[in-house]
């Protein structure tokens, strides 16, 4: 049980730690994060319906908030599989906020899990060059590299079939 509760609270750190706050009132920015830390309960129970409604609230109070669609994203594409919904969110995030890391880490999953990986890459790219810090992130840019290797020897070995 306390291993659950450090899960959430990591997170949680995670999800909402990466990103600059936008510029609204103090009461917009208040109802606004408390949509995004429902939201956070809801994802962790597999309610990823309510987290999505959650969000969309969070962005109706404010249309420009990054975190808001950069967690909308993270539900689209870790909770329901639904990769083009995570891609454009992850790309509204970037549009307002484009040192937005994170966003550029999770649009490249979806890429990646759609087998787009040239696009993966550049994501990956563009993320370490605006936090070269991200270790994982190099981890993933390699793994990517790899699959995209790969994916190019399968296709080279069935065209080269009789």
């Amino acid at each position: 049980m306390i291993i659950k509760k450090i899960l959430v609270l990591l997170i949680t750190i995670l999800i909402l730690g990466g990103c600059d706050k936008p510029s609204v009132s103090e009461g917009e920015l208040s109802s606004a994060e408390a949509y995004i830390n429902h939201r956070a309960d809801d994802y962790q129970r597999g309610q990823y319906d309510e987290a999505i409604l959650d969000l969309n609230k969070a962005i109706e109070i404010n249309s420009r908030y990054a975190e808001a669609y950069f967690n909308r994203g993270v539900v689209y594409g870790k909770g329901k599989q639904r990769y083009n919904q995570a891609i454009s969110d992850f790309t509204k995030a970037i549009v307002i906020n484009p040192a937005y890391a994170e966003a550029y880490t999770n649009r490249r999953n979806a890429y990646a899990s759609k087998n787009q990986y040239d696009k993966a890459i550049l994501d990956y790219k563009k993320a370490i060059e605006i936090n070269p810090k991200l270790a994982e992130t190099y981890n993933n840019l390699g793994i990517t590299l790899g699959k995209k290797r790969a994916s190019m020897s399968r296709l080279s070995y069935i065209s080269a079939r009789p």
